[in-house]
């Protein structure tokens, strides 16, 4: 019997409700919403922003019945509900993205690898440095969910100006100055710390270490949701091809968010 997080019909229904949720406007003033594109940080700044500010997170579950909780999600249009904006360089996201899409992890993502390896028949999925070009192109034609690309949300959030921006390698740099920010921008005072006590139980490290304690003989085909952290790795993947793929579709976003002044960077390849 499939888990219920593995069910089509339950995970449809479950993301109408949470869409109609951050709709109303009884939510506007109490409830706050964390909108990222996949694979950018969002799920460990929601459960570290769930703790500080006392708002329950209902992850991987339907929402709670209160007007008072905090929302994650990938929002491209726009939605009423106060936002923390979270972006992440697109080239890192979509290595992310790659591992999370045609690799099956402990957070129950069968239902979306089954449906991108179809779309996606790898030789070898393992081989990413051959295989990313053709997943980059693949995605852009939003067969897949989210059915918008990186792109499309950087076009449409980067210029809102009434909700706090932030990126995912001033959190990992700088988490104390980037809660604070936010926690401030909400109007809720917290020690340094409070926040580094947050912090420190949210690390990528007691993270890890939590998930093999919870599942220490786990199968060696199931990567971990929280799968390495970090940024720039990218770096060691991209090649001539998939840079110059990457830059043909995200180059303007990228350039947009600061991540580059121009499009020279894939002349390093």
């Amino acid at each position: 019997m499939l888990l219920q997080k593995d069910n089509r019909a339950w995970v449809l229904f479950n993301s109408a409700l949470r869409h109609a949720m951050v709709n109303l406007p009884v939510m506007y003033s109490k409830s706050l919403l964390v909108n990222e594109y996949p694979k950018s940080g969002g799920t460990w700044l929601t459960k570290m922003l769930s703790d500080l500010m006392a708002l329950p997170f209902a992850k991987n579950r339907l929402p709670f019945i209160t007007n008072k909780q905090i929302f994650h999600g990938h929002y491209l249009n726009y939605v009423p509900i106060k936002q923390v904006i979270l972006w992440r360089d697109g080239r890192d996201v979509v290595i992310s993205l790659y591992y999370h899409s045609l690799f099956y992890n402990d957070q129950h993502n069968k239902l979306l690898v089954d449906h991108v390896r179809r779309l996606m028949p790898f030789d070898d999925y393992i081989n990413i440095k051959k295989n990313l070009s053709v997943f980059l192109e693949t995605w852009d034609e939003k067969l897949c969910k989210p059915n918008y690309n990186w792109s499309d949300f950087v076009d449409n959030w980067h210029e809102d100006n009434k909700n706090i921006q932030i990126k995912y390698e001033e959190l990992f740099d700088k988490p104390l100055d980037t809660l604070g920010k936010i926690l401030d921008w909400h109007d809720i005072k917290k020690s340094n710390e409070n926040i580094n006590e947050i912090v420190s139980k949210f690390s990528i490290k007691n993270i890890q270490n939590k998930q093999r304690a919870i599942n220490p003989e786990s199968n060696s085909d199931i990567l971990s949701f929280v799968r390495k952290g970090g940024y720039g790795g990218w770096r060691e993947i991209f090649n001539h091809e998939i840079a110059h793929t990457f830059n043909k579709i995200h180059g303007k976003a990228l350039i947009k968010l600061g991540y580059e002044n121009n499009e020279t960077w894939v002349n390093n390849f």
